[in-house]
């Protein structure tokens, strides 16, 4: 894995399906240890810089839902 020049995963948010969005947010917050919805919008809109294990985790998280690169607006 190679850092990402953006920390913002919404382009890998808009390949969600609709009716798995819920899953996958609280797959993510539970990943990556946060409870509150502003942490987590924080996060996918790249204002929080994850680190290298957060991106794995954050990777793994899409992989499952087919999303090979999550990363950039």
């Amino acid at each position: 894995m190679k850092y990402p020049k953006s920390t913002s995963f919404k382009k890998g948010w808009r390949e969600i399906p609709q009716g798995k969005v819920k899953e996958f947010t609280e797959k993510i917050k539970r990943k990556l240890g946060i409870s509150s919805g502003l942490a987590f919008r924080n996060r996918r809109d790249g204002k929080v810089e994850h680190t290298v294990v957060e991106c794995q985790l954050i990777e793994a998280v899409f992989a499952e839902y087919g999303v090979a690169d999550p990363w950039g607006e």
